[in-house]
């Protein structure tokens, strides 16, 4: 059974974020890029079936639903956890 673990982050500016995981952490992005020459969604693959989700502060109250986001002096983040299902 594969599995995949996701941590997604709340982030202000996503030019700034990219390059500080790309070129200062030398991480990989992964995905498709948009037109500013990012990925879309913004996400990098750490090791393992891991990756690194950004999201703009924006967009991530959409990603928690009904829940309110924290307030702007508090760090919050997201971890996702997909496996494969077993049906009989």
């Amino acid at each position: 059974m594969s599995q995949s673990l996701t941590v997604s982050l709340a982030i202000s500016d996503p030019q700034r974020s990219f390059r500080f995981y790309r070129d200062g952490l030398g991480l990989d992005p992964v995905g498709d890029l948009a037109p500013d020459g990012m990925p879309e969604p913004l996400q990098f693959r750490l090791p393992g079936e891991t990756y690194l989700c950004l999201i703009p502060t924006g967009g991530f109250g959409w990603v928690l639903g009904d829940r309110a986001i924290a307030a702007p002096d508090t760090s919050e983040c997201l971890l996702g956890l997909s496996g494969a299902s077993t049906r009989a």
